[in-house]
């Protein structure tokens, strides 16, 4: 779907991500209970695993590493109100919710092992990002070498990979998605603010 989108310059992607996370939902949804609990152990999992993910680019944006400026993109150019919109609707429902929802709940296959479960799960998780992923990488200045753009899309899918190893352990440790949403929101959040806070400070 994401390469279709590409391929043909058509904002096709939320459209055509929505009908596959609707056809997700009504093929399992009945059959896939949410199983929910309550436990503090499980916000404090999800806390503690999102803000570890976020160490590394909240430390990069702020001593930036192996390069003389860094280009901070749309959040640096938002109003306090529109960043504040930008959390909560985009980060945390439109990104948080329905990812996990689909990743951590729907297509969260048990296997023999939890080992073989959360890898499986990672590596699905990266796939469906690698199209976004590589248009993201392509509009920085790594874009224009050929060698550095292989390089950082390379990176840029192992970030996602650890992210998704991290989600699917924190879903595999608490037994809901529900803490591997605030996992991925807390993770987002704290790089988000960061740059739209050194952005403005710089100013």
């Amino acid at each position: 779907m994401a390469l279709i989108t590409w391929r043909t310059g058509l904002d096709l992607y939320p459209l055509l991500a929505a009908a596959l996370y609707a056809y997700i939902g009504i093929r399992h949804l009945r059959i896939l209970p949410f199983g929910f609990v309550w436990s503090r152990r499980g916000l404090a999992v999800g806390a503690v695993a999102g803000l570890a993910l976020a160490a590394p680019p909240v430390i990069f944006f702020l001593h930036p590493l192996g390069v003389s400026t860094v280009a901070y993109g749309p959040v640096a150019h938002m109003s306090l109100n529109g960043l504040l919109r930008y959390l909560v609707i985009d980060l945390l429902f439109l990104t948080a919710i329905i990812e996990e929802m689909v990743f951590r709940h729907w297509l969260f296959f048990e296997m023999k092992s939890p080992v073989r479960t959360i890898l499986f799960n990672a590596t699905i998780f990266t796939v469906w990002h690698g199209v976004a992923a590589f248009t993201a990488v392509a509009a920085t200045h790594y874009g224009r070498s050929a060698g550095l753009l292989l390089l950082s899309y390379g990176g840029a899918l192992a970030a996602v990979f650890v992210g998704g190893v991290v989600f699917a352990l924190v879903r595999h440790m608490t037994g809901s998605f529900a803490y591997s949403v605030l996992a991925h929101w807390l993770c987002d959040v704290s790089f988000v603010v960061v740059i739209w806070m050194t952005a403005h400070i710089g100013r």
